[in-house]
């Protein structure tokens, strides 16, 4: 699990820049919402995947129907 100091996150907002999915679903603070909300970095990965699939942002997968 990655951590984040405080300066990491601000830089994310003064380059105006922002964080990676990944970079999100390291957060331990998120872990802990997912882990209450019966969630795992692993499964919304899985689902933001499945989304971009089906608005055409990631190739479908061979075999797969949409």
């Amino acid at each position: 699990m990655t951590s984040f100091s405080i300066d990491a996150r601000h830089a994310w907002a003064d380059a105006h820049v922002e964080p990676s999915i990944d970079d999100i679903l390291a957060d331990p603070i998120i872990h802990l919402v997912l882990r209450r909300d019966g969630l795992t970095p692993g499964a919304v990965k899985a689902r933001l995947d499945q989304e971009r699939r089906r608005l055409g942002f990631l190739p479908q997968e061979l075999g797969r129907a949409a």
